[in-house]
């Protein structure tokens, strides 16, 4: 899920199509299954022209449960670079 957000904030923001170079994630709390869970992506550095950094919280209601930070590298194969 983190994945796909993180590539999805990217492409929404910037109408750039990225690739994940890198991606970490960190469990805070059990994550559980067969139940919605929210997840939302924003850049924090978009400073780069080969590449984005986003990081992505994922919820269980009020309570977060796991984040990630990852690098997004900007990719012709999957759309254009703004």
């Amino acid at each position: 899920m983190f994945d796909e957000v993180s590539c999805g904030t990217v492409f929404f923001l910037t109408q750039s199509g990225v690739v994940t170079g890198e991606l970490t994630v960190r469990y805070l709390a059990p994550c559980p299954v067969e139940q919605e869970l929210l997840v939302r992506g924003h850049i924090v550095d978009a400073t780069h022209d080969k590449y984005a950094v986003v990081e992505c919280e994922m919820h269980d209601g009020d309570k977060l449960v796991a984040k990630s930070i990852g690098k997004f590298f900007y990719s012709k194969l999957v759309g254009p670079k703004s």
